[in-house]
């Protein structure tokens, strides 16, 4: 009986592209990307230049739209897997329900100098501003030589500067 019933109904309009057709929306995609962009691998409908800036198209009604720039948020929290005061950028690739997060400065070197070496390499920033994204500004490197970068430019706290000194420091103040 259901089946009778099934076969009854129209079919549906599906909004199926052919292979030539998604080929040929790809290439207009390329073609209209903003200038110094990279398409981001893996999220087709995102570019991202040499500076950091991460580019999303829409596309509706089968039409391509124009490449808008994303807005970046800023990582205040220092238990995130993107870093404590890193630039992210949330990105959903085709079929995701829900976008992901990721770090504006990864994003840039992989998609300029390729993928991470190692799990054990970190995203480095040559002058130790983490708001510079620039591709000249980041290197992969290991954790090891990162805080040795930091321990030169003077953004860890050792000795008298450290925050458990200050802290003893101000306790003996007020005791007495």
């Amino acid at each position: 009986m259901k089946a009778e019933s099934n076969a009854n109904r129209p079919a549906r309009s599906v909004n199926v592209r052919t292979h030539e057709q998604r080929v040929q929306f790809y290439a207009s995609l390329l073609n209209s990307l903003p200038q110094g962009c990279v398409m981001i691998s893996g999220y087709g409908h995102y570019c991202i230049n040499r500076s950091g800036q991460v580019f999303g198209c829409r596309t509706g009604g089968g039409g391509l739209r124009d490449w808008t720039l994303l807005k970046q948020t800023f990582c205040p929290n220092p238990t995130s897997r993107i870093g404590y005061g890193q630039w992210q950028a949330y990105l959903r690739s085709t079929g995701e329900k829900y976008p992901k997060h990721f770090s504006v400065s990864v994003l840039v070197l992989e998609t300029f100098r390729g993928l991470r070496p190692a799990k054990h390499f970190d995203c480095c920033h040559n002058d130790g501003n983490h708001h510079n994204n620039n591709l000249d500004n980041l290197r992969w490197d290991t954790k090891k030589s990162n805080l040795a970068d930091a321990i030169r430019q003077g953004r860890v706290r050792r000795g008298e500067n450290h925050y458990m000194v200050q802290r003893m420091k101000k306790r003996s103040l007020t005791d007495h």
